[in-house]
């Protein structure tokens, strides 16, 4: 029995190195792969198209079957994890901080010209946090995402 149950394991480890030999290169053609972890949306392929459009060396990838918090923060801290995800608010965002997937860019954020300032009072809270400086004994906003698919809550009577 156990010899039959090595000899499957060998097959499954054979298999799994020539499907691993095998396997496509998603940047055969020289530019730099990033995975976009969101929706299906129909409008996503455009996004895509203008995005790879005006930045030709990067081939930007939707993964739409891995967009729940879990598989995120599972995927990322694995190292698998996609390059750019969405963010559906502040318990999200909480979540992605405290788990260790997302840093602060604020010096990014100011330097491209998307920080804080550039966008909705209203939307502070919901794409930073305020965090405990030890050093200068005071709290201090980072800056971890920017609004890209907005929305407005109404309630009706």
């Amino acid at each position: 029995m156990k010899w039959v149950l090595l000899g499957i394991l060998g097959a499954l480890i054979a298999w799994s190195l020539l499907a691993y030999a095998i396997m496509p290169d998603p940047s055969d053609d020289g530019r730099t792969v990033l995975t976009w972890v969101s929706d299906d949306n129909p409008a996503r392929r455009g996004s895509i198209r203008l995005f790879e459009e005006l930045n030709p060396d990067i081939r930007l990838l939707l993964d739409p079957a891995n967009t729940t918090v879990e598989k995120i923060i599972v995927q990322c801290k694995g190292g698998v994890g996609g390059d750019v995800f969405n963010c559906y608010g502040r318990w999200q965002l909480v979540d992605f901080v405290r788990a260790g997937v997302l840093q602060p860019i604020d010096e990014e954020a100011a330097r491209l010209g998307f920080d804080v300032a550039k966008t909705w009072p209203q939307v502070l809270d919901e794409i930073s946090i305020e965090a405990f400086n030890p050093a200068s004994g005071r709290y201090e906003r980072h800056q971890y995402t920017f609004p890209l698919n907005v929305n407005a809550n109404v309630m009706f009577f």
